[in-house]
């Protein structure tokens, strides 16, 4: 229970402010690495995919554009 007959003073303000900045404060950094922790994997996953699409697609190019060099014997 609190007490009614004293007042609040700026000082009771500021801590309980303070308190509640803290709070928010140790939430905020929980949810910011759980946040990293997953998008580590995906960025890793769609580099990949990326690349792996851009090797398919300089394949199919590079079999279009071919020449063929036929060498005789003579």
């Amino acid at each position: 229970m609190t007490d009614t007959t004293k007042p609040v003073s700026p000082d009771d303000i500021e801590a309980q402010l303070r308190g509640i900045k803290n709070q928010v404060d140790e939430k905020t950094g929980q949810a910011k690495a759980q946040a990293q922790s997953k998008l580590i994997p995906a960025g890793v996953g769609a580099a990949i995919l990326v690349l792996l699409i851009g090797y398919l697609f300089g394949r199919r190019a590079a079999k279009r554009t071919s020449s063929v060099v036929e060498i005789r014997r003579i």
